[in-house]
């Protein structure tokens, strides 16, 4: 849990100041540094969760201060049945690229160490 926490903060301080992508290199950076790896699912999951959670805690900010306005016609353009659900696609987006940095991250800190 505390992994995801330090993820969820290492992250956002990176995307406040670097493009979106900067959270890949945080979760790898983070991955090899921090992330202790007894299972490969445990590894991913721990990123992927770290980061969902900021994505969908960002989109929803978004999402409720600017009327729906940017959801709505993105929900439109995907065929998406409800605005909201943007919220998640993003979430899973974002959890799914720093899970797969995650992972590598911890890999490469296995394969060069052990």
């Amino acid at each position: 849990m505390g992994n995801m926490i330090g993820l969820f903060v290492v992250c956002g301080v990176a995307q406040m100041f670097f493009p979106w992508w900067s959270m890949a290199v945080a979760a790898f950076i983070f991955g090899f540094v921090m992330v202790e790896g007894k299972n490969d699912f445990v590894v991913f999951a721990k990123g992927f969760c770290g980061v969902a959670l900021l994505w969908i805690c960002v989109a929803a900010l978004q999402f409720f201060t600017t009327s729906q306005i940017i959801a709505t016609r993105i929900s439109d353009l995907f065929s998406l049945p409800h605005p909201a659900l943007c919220i998640a696609v993003c979430g899973v987006v974002g959890g799914v690229v720093a899970g797969i940095a995650t992972f590598s991250g911890c890999q490469l800190r296995q394969a060069m160490f052990d």
